[in-house]
């Protein structure tokens, strides 16, 4: 399968862009503001970007973490975003380390990062999303912020389908205290 390319325009010469190898547990949810569309099956899949800096919103879901019995592994994030450069014709993968791999991640349970494939450099920064267990699931909405809404007011109600209960409660706190 190829590379699903994520930029406007024809296609390019592999010198003139990037490619970034997502594992299937790194659901990606949008490229520099456009909806990502990726495949549903695989253990990875590339994406195809311009070079330069690049904001891609993502969340960590491992559904075969659910089929373990007795544990209570991370398996769901929130959607966060990894901030990072790239240059042409290189090659990056996105990586991520759970507390399984790494006790030191217990409290915080999972970090991403976007790494140089040819030379493990990590670019941008690395994130440390909030995470939910087994036990805590956040069932998040899967639509996205309509970037074409014509106004204000749809544009929040978008985002009022995509928060958690949680974050609803934290804005309604936050709208009356008459901000």
């Amino acid at each position: 399968m190829g590379a699903n390319r994520m930029y406007e325009g024809p296609a390019r010469a592999a010198e003139e862009i990037t490619v970034i190898t997502v594992p299937y547990v790194l659901d990606l949810i949008s490229v520099d503001g456009s909806q990502a569309s990726v495949p549903a099956h695989g253990a990875t899949y590339d994406i195809e970007i311009l070079p330069g800096a690049h904001e891609v919103s993502v969340r960590y879901y491992d559904p075969h973490a659910e089929e373990v019995p007795g544990t209570d592994d991370v398996y769901r994030t929130e959607p966060f975003i990894l901030v990072f450069n790239t240059d042409a014709g290189a090659r990056y993968v996105m990586r991520y380390e759970t507390a399984m791999q790494n006790p030191d991640l217990s409290s915080t349970g999972l970090k991403v990062w976007v790494e140089d494939a040819a030379t493990g450099e990590r670019r941008g920064e690395e994130r440390t999303p909030g995470v939910t267990s087994k036990t805590d699931t956040v069932h998040v909405a899967e639509a996205e912020l309509d970037a074409s809404a014509a106004s204000a007011e749809d544009q929040l109600k978008s985002w009022w389908k995509r928060a958690t209960a949680d974050e609803r409660e934290r804005f309604l706190d936050w709208t009356a205290e008459g901000r």
